[in-house]
């Protein structure tokens, strides 16, 4: 397994405009706060939400593909490599 192979898919995500880097640092800011009430970062991901529904059909199945090889990537990655990019993380979360 090539831990590369999770920044060509962040980058791949990004092409999408789903989502802002504002809007992970703002998302992990709450997230990982046990202080903030979760209910906090949901404005972020409805936001999200809304610019996902925005986009063609065929790429909203495109980046949804993408995101799960991330995810499923980034989990099965993170069991074996301690990462020193926390954006990879925070855009796992």
């Amino acid at each position: 397994m090539d831990p590369n192979r999770l920044y060509n898919l962040q980058t791949q995500l990004e092409t999408y405009d789903i989502y802002t880097q504002a809007d992970i640092q703002r998302f992990a800011e709450i997230f990982y706060n046990p202080n903030e009430p979760k209910e906090k970062y949901q404005p972020i991901l409805d936001l999200a939400v809304h610019r996902f529904m925005q986009t063609e059909e065929n790429d909203r199945e495109d980046f949804r593909t993408i995101l799960q090889k991330y995810i499923r990537l980034y989990s099965y990655i993170s069991q074996i490599v301690t990462f020193e990019d926390i954006s990879l993380e925070k855009l796992y979360a």
